[in-house]
């Protein structure tokens, strides 16, 4: 198999990176393509409620990253299938789990895991930690990714946290790989400000109660349904296009000879120039 396309997705607490995660990788898997999630948030281990409760995750990402061998046989038994589609499995830390649950990740593992994973599926999304100062495997993400989607929310808090983490980017911004967005746009926020606060950004994926009541049920990997989930879904497409250059087609996803056309989108959300963080 070539190399997969690989997107890291690093932003504030609240943003909605695992629900864009989500979205995202169902979108891709509709074109017949696999796709790997990896959660690799160690302090709030996101895969327990992306999956039904009685799903079994016999190997954790913790794990794999600290055993004495990393194999690609081994990473692929460690996948958990999503039932909901057979292009895509997870990989993430189970429920309970935090980094004092395992030896230290040291960079040589992550980044033999890493170059693993490209060779495994068409595309990997890699879901990070808010606190990727403290988890070396979301550094690397970063660093070896190719493209970066950074993700914060439009408010003082979203704010805060990019201003603070400013300083760990510093020598890593590559405008051709980083793209900027605002997560969970509520009505009455000036996104616009935030934005300009962002030095830009590329997507606004707005709140939507139909998707909050989806991660409460554990349910993400259901179709929006409800009017008001129109523009998130655009936002995805665009997504889609901008880092992977997977467009829509006219005669059907992903049959042979089937014409693609650019997407074109009317969304509420004006696009500003992309920007750094």
């Amino acid at each position: 198999m070539e190399h997969g396309n690989m997107l890291a997705i690093v932003g504030s607490p609240g943003s909605g990176k695992t629900t864009l995660a989500v979205k995202l990788a169902a979108d891709i898997a509709k074109k017949k393509k696999n796709v790997i999630v990896v959660c690799s948030d160690p302090f709030v281990p996101s895969v327990p409620f992306l999956l039904p409760m009685d799903t079994e995750q016999e190997v954790s990402l913790g794990a794999l990253l600290t055993a004495p061998s990393l194999t690609q046989n081994k990473i692929l038994e460690a996948c958990v299938p999503v039932t909901a589609n057979e292009y895509i499995s997870l990989l993430g830390y189970r429920m309970g789990e935090n980094l004092m649950s395992y030896p230290k990740v040291t960079r040589e593992r992550a980044v033999e895991f890493l170059v693993c994973l490209r060779h495994l599926a068409d595309y990997v999304i890699l879901d990070c930690t808010s606190v990727f100062e403290a988890d070396v495997f979301s550094i690397l993400a970063m660093e070896m990714a190719d493209r970066v989607l950074r993700v914060g929310t439009s408010n003082l808090r979203g704010i805060s946290y990019f201003k603070s983490h400013a300083g760990m980017l510093e020598g890593r911004a590559d405008n051709g790989k980083y793209i900027s967005a605002i997560g969970n746009f509520k009505t009455g926020q000036e996104w616009e400000a935030a934005a300009g606060q962002y030095g830009g950004v590329g997507f606004v994926f707005p709140y939507v109660a139909e998707l909050e009541k989806q991660y409460d049920e554990a349910s993400l990997w259901n179709g929006l349904t409800s009017k008001e989930a129109g523009p998130f879904q655009t936002e995805v497409k665009k997504v889609l296009v901008e880092v992977f250059g997977l467009y829509e087609t006219k005669q059907g996803e992903n049959k042979p000879g089937a014409e693609k056309k650019k997407l074109v989108v009317h969304s509420p959300f004006v696009w500003k120039n992309k920007g750094e963080f």
